[in-house]
């Protein structure tokens, strides 16, 4: 998507693509406080070398949904329900979370265009 490279789930920075310049990654923020592994792909493009960052997958966290891809297969499925995370859990960024996307961000090339 967008000639962006897609980065292992595994973790670590890779080269954004051929043609896009910068690096881009996949992190759990489960790691940094989030109650499921909710995996979040990063771009960055900076001065310095990006950070390193908690990498793979973290366990002992609670599912985003329930597993499946549509309603007709969790129906076929004869599953207990599985308990989801309420929307405002969905979509909370942890504050250790933040404070990384902050501290990424301070490093970041700047437009100098504008300067």
């Amino acid at each position: 998507m967008f000639d962006i490279a897609a980065p292992p789930k595994s973790g670590g920075w890779i080269r954004a693509g051929v043609h896009v310049e910068g690096w881009t990654c996949c992190v759990e923020q489960g790691h940094y406080g989030h109650p499921a592994r909710k995996a979040t792909w990063l771009y960055y493009v900076g001065d310095v070398a990006p950070p390193a960052l908690i990498w793979g997958p973290c366990e002992g966290k609670r599912r985003l949904d329930a597993g499946y891809h549509s309603t007709a297969e969790r129906r076929a499925s004869n599953a207990a329900p599985v308990k989801r995370l309420t929307t405002r859990e969905n979509l909370a960024t942890p504050p250790a979370f933040a404070d990384v996307l902050i501290s990424i961000a301070r490093g970041a090339r700047r437009d100098r265009s504008a300067a």
